[in-house]
């Protein structure tokens, strides 16, 4: 009698059915270090409403979208992680300071993301990075940031809002 190993296992379920309705990946990355301070309860409105509009836009578009989203100052939370938009939402963070681990949260988001299991055919992911300055708490090297980034699919989109200052991995992806 031959095991069974997981592989074999893996391999002998069903294979779930990829929805034809769009699916869209929605990973906020906000900046929560002392100098956003007097940014928080915008930054938080500002992520609640385009929460809002997502659900929307889902309800007239027919589509589904999840929401995940990550705080950082010193280091990184994930308060929410790959929620319905139906059911999400944000209400900020608690707590900050003068260091910023943007690089480490963008690479921790992205990766998060990357391990996502697809549930439809046409599935998208937009990357939203919300500062006001750079690293200054770097486990990763911003080259190293912008090589992840140049490697995505192309079903990614990343978009920062904020000014460039010190995100040299941003000029450079």
């Amino acid at each position: 009698m031959r095991k069974l190993t997981l592989q074999d296992i893996g391999e002998l379920a069903p294979k779930k059915a990829l929805l034809p309705t769009p699916v869209n990946r929605v990973i906020f990355v906000n900046d929560r270090s002392g100098s956003m301070a007097a940014l928080h309860s915008r930054v938080t409105a500002d992520v609640q409403k385009r929460i809002e509009a997502l659900r929307e836009s889902d309800k007239r578009l027919g589509q589904k979208s999840f929401v995940t989203i990550w705080d950082f100052s010193t280091y990184s939370s994930n308060p929410l992680s790959n929620v319905p938009v139906e059911t999400a939402t944000y209400r900020g963070f608690v707590g900050h300071n003068n260091m910023t681990a943007l690089n480490a949260t963008v690479r921790e988001a992205i990766d998060g993301g990357l391990k996502i299991e697809p549930l439809s055919t046409d599935e998208s992911f937009l990357v939203i990075i919300l500062t006001d300055r750079g690293n200054n708490q770097h486990p990763y090297e911003p080259l190293e940031v912008a090589k992840v980034i140049k490697q995505l699919p192309e079903n990614w989109t990343v978009t920062i809002i904020g000014p460039p200052v010190n995100m040299t991995w941003a000029n450079e992806a």
